[in-house]
């Protein structure tokens, strides 16, 4: 499994002050995410991380599951080639948070 390790807390709180629109395969805005939490869903076929979100407006929810390794505490572990959406919202989110400090500095 192509995998990437996201420090969770660290994921939420660049997501919170960089609000990343995310896209969906199309490219199309899906929602400008500005909040984002994490809950464990335990079955009995397994268990997997939830990642939850709701639009600027927080009229919108929008949940999306996750294949994941290890606990809900950080670091978690996500396949790259099911979740291209995180990652690419992580590495936007990066880039704002870099340009906002440089602008701020």
């Amino acid at each position: 499994m192509a995998a990437v390790v996201i420090d969770t807390d660290d994921f939420v709180e660049l997501l919170k002050a960089a609000q990343v629109t995310t896209f969906t395969g199309k490219d199309d805005p899906v929602m400008r995410c500005v909040y984002l939490d994490t809950t464990r869903t335990d079955a009995d076929a397994g268990s997997e991380e939830t990642l939850v979100a709701f639009s600027g407006d927080r009229s919108v929810w929008g949940q999306y599951s996750c294949p994941a390794e290890g606990d809900l505490e950080s670091p978690l572990v996500i396949d790259i080639a099911a979740n291209k959406w995180i990652i690419s919202s992580v590495t936007a989110a990066k880039k704002n948070m870099q340009e906002l400090e440089g602008k701020n500095a």
